[in-house]
């Protein structure tokens, strides 16, 4: 699917079908009317009408979240509706609220100004809460794509939000994202463990059915196969006539 979404920041990613299903069952949970089926249903149901409308131009978020309330609604799901409206107002407040403080050494560029005065001396100096700055430094400092970017970002971002500070240091939002990047690589390193023993078992456990196969095709009988080599003769012809129990 080629069709795109513009962001509030103004950026643009790939529209993903599984998002607008979370943004269902998330309103759907909180508002305690959840059921399985029906989410994947009407996340069908705003799928197409988007596509079909808006083919591969581009959409914001803003119609799409509008194009949910009113599936809900329509569908009976008033209460779902109401609290995906909430949730994206809180949302939205929380994010022209949130500030980032950064620390700025005055004057630490200027050759005139003594080490002394420029370590004794430090300013901070704020800036509005923006996901995309996060989304910035994951892609060119730690050479993320745009995807895992966004996703990691995003997790930051609910962390903060949940907080409810007004102010945090930009510090704590990097050890943050450095936390969910040790995270995700442990989980990787783990699917990828887990993996390669999967596969190992996978092949001691054909190894051990050809082994299997292999003796299968041998005498069945150790005594009759003996006297068959020792007189020349096939060992699984020697016990062919040879009945269970050992009696002929």
């Amino acid at each position: 699917m080629s069709l795109k979404v513009t962001k509030s920041d103004g950026s643009a990613e790939v529209y993903l079908h599984t998002k607008v299903m979370g943004s269902i069952s998330a309103a759907m949970g909180d508002s305690g009317f959840y059921q399985e089926g029906m989410t994947e249903h009407l996340a069908e149901a705003v799928t197409e009408y988007i596509v079909r409308r808006y083919g591969s131009a581009s959409v914001g978020t803003d119609e799409i979240h509008a194009m949910i309330e009113a599936v809900l609604s329509e569908t009976g799901y008033y209460e779902a509706a109401l609290a995906l409206h909430e949730h994206r107002l809180t949302r939205q407040i929380k994010r022209c609220r949130t500030e980032v403080i950064h620390r700025r050494k005055p004057g630490q560029n200027d050759p005139a100004i003594s080490g002394k005065a420029q370590n004794k001396e430090v300013e901070y100096f704020t800036q509005p809460w923006n996901k995309s700055n996060i989304i910035n430094v994951l892609e060119t400092e730690y050479g993320l794509e745009s995807p895992l970017a966004r996703a990691v970002a995003g997790a930051v971002e609910e962390k903060v939000l949940r907080m409810g500070c007004r102010r945090v240091f930009a510090s704590l939002v990097r050890a943050m994202v450095e936390n969910d990047l040790w995270a995700m690589r442990q989980a990787e390193q783990a699917f990828v463990k887990q993996a390669e023993e999967e596969s190992e078992l996978y092949t001691t456990l054909r190894d051990d059915e050809t082994l299997r196969a292999g003796m299968s095709d041998g005498p069945e009988c150790p005594q009759e196969a003996a006297r068959a080599c020792m007189s020349g003769v096939d060992g699984r012809e020697a016990c062919s006539g040879i009945r269970p129990g050992g009696v002929r």
